[in-house]
C-alpha cells in the first residue's frame, strides 16, 4: 500500500479544537461564536477528508495501490462507511 503522510492527522485538528474551546471559554464569547468556530473546524477536517479521498482514487486508477490496500487505506482514516455508505440506495433518500 502507497502512504501519503495526512498532513494533519485526527488527533492534531483534536487538540486544536480543545484548545480553541478553553480560549473561547476564557473569553466569555457566546454561543454564536462557539458554533462558528466549531463550522470552521468542520470545513477543515470535511477539505482534508477530500483531499484524502482524491489521494486514493487517484492511487487506485493509476495501479498504485490494490483494491484490498485502497479498502485498508480507506477504513485506516475512517472514511470507508462514507464511501460504501452510498452503496445502500434500498432504503432510498438521504442516510
Amino acid at each position: 500500500m502507497v502512504a501519503i503522510a495526512n498532513p494533519s492527522s485526527y488527533e492534531d485538528v483534536q487538540q486544536e479544537f480543545s484548545s480553541l474551546q478553553a480560549s473561547v471559554a476564557k473569553s466569555g464569547a457566546d454561543a454564536r461564536t462557539l458554533l462558528l468556530s466549531f463550522i470552521r473546524v468542520a470545513t477543515i477536517r470535511s477539505r482534508l477528508a477530500v483531499v484524502d479521498l482524491d489521494s486514493i482514487g487517484m492511487a487506485l486508477k493509476q495501479g498504485l495501490v490494490s483494491v484490498e490496500g485502497a479498502v485498508a487505506w480507506l477504513d485506516d482514516l475512517g472514511l470507508f462507511e462514507i464511501v460504501v455508505q452510498g452503496l445502500n440506495t434500498a432504503e432510498g433518500g438521504r442516510q
